[in-house]
């Protein structure tokens, strides 16, 4: 069993936390994680996650999570997944290269990562 944390209790995240929960065989949606007491809450409550994080500095510590699902704002993602590669965390939603490009960045310090053009996807 694949036990999964859904980081992001928002609607995106909902979606996911539904499949997780009942719907791919071989998960089991055993946590999630949102810095909002009331969307963590609802979560637990609708979908049934053993346990609940404010912090996902704190879900990279379980030693039980196999998997995350990154659902926050795009702008946190790059924290998380760089975090998650350090704790080998292991990721499974989708095949990071073919989400993300990891590169030199000569154009922006801000971040080295960048999502592929919708051109490049097709």
């Amino acid at each position: 069993m694949l036990n999964v944390c859904v980081i992001g209790c928002g609607r995106a995240g909902r979606i996911h936390m539904k499949s997780y929960a009942g719907g791919v065989r071989g998960a089991n949606l055993l946590a999630v994680c949102d810095p909002m007491e009331e969307a963590r809450a609802s979560a637990v409550a609708d979908f049934g996650a053993d346990r609940a994080y404010a912090d996902w500095h704190d879900v990279m510590a379980d030693p039980d999570i196999d998997a995350i699902v990154v659902v926050t704002p795009t702008g946190m993602h790059r924290d998380i997944v760089v975090a998650a590669a350090a704790a080998t965390v292991r990721r499974r939603q989708r095949p990071l290269q073919s989400q993300l490009q990891l590169r030199a960045s000569t154009s922006s310090a801000r971040s080295p990562w960048r999502l592929p053009s919708p051109s490049a996807t097709r």
